[in-house]
């Protein structure tokens, strides 16, 4: 399902410059990536033993959890 049109800013009717493209699940990685994705540096996972497969397994864990969350909040919008 595509995000395609224009959004309104903050709920107040105002009709946003920006067109969403993508899928929700794009716009939900994204945003997530660009939150945390790189706050912790690979390289510091892997002098603590975690190994770069599980860092990508955790990772999906816990996009399917925000994914999950972000599409009940727009649902309840």
């Amino acid at each position: 399902m595509g995000l395609h049109g224009q959004s309104e800013i903050m709920g107040m009717g105002l009709p946003s410059p920006i067109e969403f493209k993508g899928s929700l699940s794009e716009l939900s990685l994204l945003s997530f990536l660009y939150i945390y994705g790189f706050s912790v540096p690979f390289w510091s996972l892997k002098i603590f033993g975690f190994s770069i497969p599980l860092l990508f397994k955790v990772l999906s864990l816990w996009f399917s959890v925000f994914q999950s969350v972000f599409c009940s909040m727009l649902k309840t919008i």
